[in-house]
C-alpha cells in the first residue's frame, strides 16, 4: 500500500471510529481531510451524505450518494442510503429505481425488498407491494414488520383471510403488538365475531391502542 492510501486508510478509519461513537465534528474533519488526499474516496463520500440525511439535509445528501456511485457503481450501501433519501422526500419511484439497484448487487438484501414494498404501498401499488414483502421474508422468516405490513397489503387488496394469517404470524412473533390485535378485532368485527373482535380489542387497547379501546366499549360486553 502506498503513503497516500495508508493516510487515506488510517484517516477513514479514524473518521468512521468517530461517526459511530457520534463525535459527528470529529468525523466531519477526517473525512474532509480524506478528501483532500482523495476526491473520489466513496465510503468517504457515503458516509458524508450519511451526516447530511441524518440532519434532514436530502440534497446534499443524494449528491453524496451519487459522487461515491459515479466511483463505485455497484456500491449497494450507496444505493440503499440514496433510495432513503428519495424515500423520505415521498420520491417513490426514484427510491424503487435505487432499491432495485441494491438488489441487482445484493439479491438477498431484506431492507432493500422492505423497503421498495413500503415504496409500492405509498404509492397505492398494493399488489406490488405484497410481493416485495414476500421477498423481504424470503430473506427473514421472523420479521415481525413484514409480515404486518404484507397483511396490510392485502388487506387493500380485499383478501381478508389472506391478511388475518399474516396478521397472526405476527403474533406469534410478538404476541403483545397492538396494532396487529387491531387489525384482526377489526376484521372479526365487521363479520359480526363480536367475542373474538373484543378479545383482540382489549389485547390492543393494553397497550395504549386507544382506537381499540373506544371500539371494545362501543362493542360492551
Amino acid at each position: 500500500m502506498r503513503a497516500p492510501q495508508r493516510k487515506v486508510h488510517s484517516l477513514y478509519g479514524r473518521g468512521l471510529a468517530a461517526q459511530r461513537q457520534g463525535r459527528t465534528r470529529e468525523a466531519l474533519s477526517f473525512y474532509n481531510r480524506v478528501l483532500r488526499i482523495d476526491p473520489e474516496h466513496p465510503k468517504t463520500l457515503n458516509n458524508l451524505g450519511y451526516l447530511h440525511y441524518r440532519k434532514k439535509r436530502y440534497l446534499d445528501a443524494a449528491v453524496h450518494f451519487r459522487l461515491a456511485l459515479k466511483k463505485n457503481p455497484l456500491f449497494a450501501l450507496a444505493w440503499m442510503n440514496l433510495g432513503n433519501t428519495y424515500y423520505v422526500q415521498a420520491r417513490y419511484h426514484e427510491a424503487i429505481a435505487a432499491y432495485r439497484r441494491v438488489l441487482i448487487i445484493r439479491p438477498g438484501h431484506f431492507y432493500a425488498h422492505f423497503n421498495t414494498g413500503n415504496s409500492y404501498y405509498k404509492m397505492g401499488s398494493w399488489k406490488n407491494a405484497a410481493e416485495f414483502y414476500r421477498g423481504a421474508l424470503r430473506n427473514n422468516r421472523v420479521a415481525v414488520n413484514a409480515y404486518f405490513n404484507l397483511g396490510l397489503a392485502l388487506l387493500r387488496q380485499n383478501k381478508s383471510d389472506a391478511a388475518r394469517s399474516q396478521f397472526i404470524q405476527v403474533l406469534r412473533l410478538d404476541d403483545d403488538h397492538a396494532f396487529a390485535h387491531y387489525e384482526i378485532a377489526r376484521l372479526y368485527h365487521n363479520e359480526q365475531r363480536l367475542d373474538l373482535a373484543r378479545t383482540h380489542y382489549r389485547r390492543a387497547c393494553r397497550k395504549g391502542h386507544a382506537q381499540s379501546c373506544r371500539n371494545d366499549k362501543k362493542i360492551g360486553g
